[in-house]
């Protein structure tokens, strides 16, 4: 059975649960005491899963009819004067049904409960004057299938506390030309019962100081400078899945990762907006390979208000990995968006993502690794007023790597996932 996302890879199914969440942009009136307004929502999604286990096509891929069920609320104050409070909150859970034999069943049944779970809060201080400090808090569970013999899969936990402190000069606060930032952040990850399924390197603990420039010097147009030093320590070094046949060495993943990037943003005419990011990153490893480079993100967006969006883009990263010291990621993609009768809506995304591992995981050589992977979506839906929205899509994600995990598993799949689903956030 492939293990593609033990490896760090973004998973299809996190991206149908975001866009079952994300299905209704818009929100209803909320239910307000004072200043305080609370906004509770509820969806309900039903489906086709066509690869629970993310199988190769010569592993014969279990399908499973899905249905997904999620609560949330959000919480902000209308008139923020010296406190400013935004909190998110909301968990999907799931439950799948299959036929096969006892076993295939009682692998799919394992998977029901709890899918994702996320929190994101901010807390203001004097949100209005030129100095502000913002608290943040951002969490997110996610339980994920098992694998081979293993029936209990793995929960990942992760925590990213931290604060911006900004000033940004002016009377006006809703039309301040510059602001300077400086933030941090602490991130904190763990793979509950990890050590089944031998992915307990993954488990790592990250501190990030980040300084942000931006100047407005046009209406809808402004110019960047992002800069940003992180501290990686993976608190269990070693276990690289796939090493060399003879070759070992410290296994140590650390690093201080440091980057640096300029961006602009903003109008070209009245229909055409682009995003130009273009920097440079060395993830400084403690041993073994470093990636050292250029980041770039660039992005062309076509708005015709308020029917169609179009959008096309690029992003070259690089970031840490379970596997090895670390990935070059390089993206493409296009979306399209179509408003019609005023409550009605379809659209899709196309994409490509490759993900270039490094030969290394501190000084031990791993096998090599590099993951193409194709991903598509389309969907449509109807809002009958500014709080309820239904949606049908189907996405599907192909990884056509050629990478085993071990002989007689590889790691390449194809997966698609059809939805009906109904949101309501008032």
């Amino acid at each position: 059975m492939s293990r593609a996302q033990s490896q760090g890879l973004p998973t299809l199914l996190a991206a149908v649960v975001m866009s079952v969440c994300a299905s209704a942009r818009a929100e209803g009136p909320g239910i307000r005491n004072g200043d305080i307004v609370v906004h509770p929502q509820a969806t309900g999604a039903v489906g086709l899963d066509s690869n629970v286990f993310y199988e190769d096509a010569s592993e014969t891929p279990v399908n499973a009819t899905v249905t997904r069920v999620g609560l949330g609320v959000g919480v902000e104050n209308r008139h923020p004067n010296k406190v400013a409070l935004e909190l998110g909150t909301d968990a999907m859970f799931r439950f799948l049904f299959a036929d096969g034999d006892a076993q295939t069943v009682r692998s799919v049944e394992a998977r029901n409960g709890f899918d994702v779970a996320k929190v994101d809060a901010t807390v203001g201080l004097l949100p209005r004057n030129p100095f502000t400090l913002e608290l943040k808090l951002e969490g997110n569970y996610k339980d994920r299938p098992a694998f081979e013999d293993t029936t209990e899969g793995y929960q990942r936990v992760e925590v990213r506390p931290g604060f911006d402190l900004r000033f940004r000069p002016g009377e006006n606060p809703d039309s301040r030309p510059l602001e300077l930032r400086l933030g941090y952040r602490a991130q904190v990850v763990r793979l509950l019962d990890c050590t089944a399924l031998g992915i307990c390197a993954a488990d790592k603990t990250a501190h990030q100081l980040r300084f942000l420039t931006s100047w407005k010097f046009f209406p809808k147009t402004a110019l960047s400078l992002d800069a940003r030093w992180t501290l990686v320590d993976f608190d269990r070094n070693g276990g690289a899945p796939v090493a060399v046949e003879g070759q070992s060495g410290a296994q140590n993943r650390d690093g201080m990762p440091v980057e640096a990037a300029l961006a602009l943003k903003g109008l070209v005419t009245r229909r055409i907006s682009t995003t130009l990011r273009v920097g440079y990153k060395n993830t400084f490893n403690d041993l073994g390979e470093s990636f050292s480079g250029v980041i770039a993100t660039t992005e062309v967006q076509y708005a015709l208000e308020p029917s169609l969006k179009l959008t096309v883009g690029y992003n070259r990263d690089a970031r840490d990995s379970s596997y090895s010291n670390f990935y070059a990621l390089n993206q493409a993609y296009s979306t399209a968006e179509l408003y019609f009768f005023g409550r009605w809506n379809i659209g899709g995304r196309f994409g490509f993502d490759s993900y270039d591992f490094s030969a290394t995981a501190g000084e031990a050589t791993v096998l090599p690794r590099e993951d193409p992977v194709l991903t598509y979506r389309v969907h449509g839906g109807y809002s009958p007023n500014d709080w309820l929205s239904a949606r049908l899509s189907f996405e599907g994600e192909n990884n056509r790597t050629d990478f085993f995990i071990s002989e007689g598993s590889p790691s390449a799949y194809h997966r698609t996932v059809a939805l009906a689903s109904i949101e309501a956030k008032y």
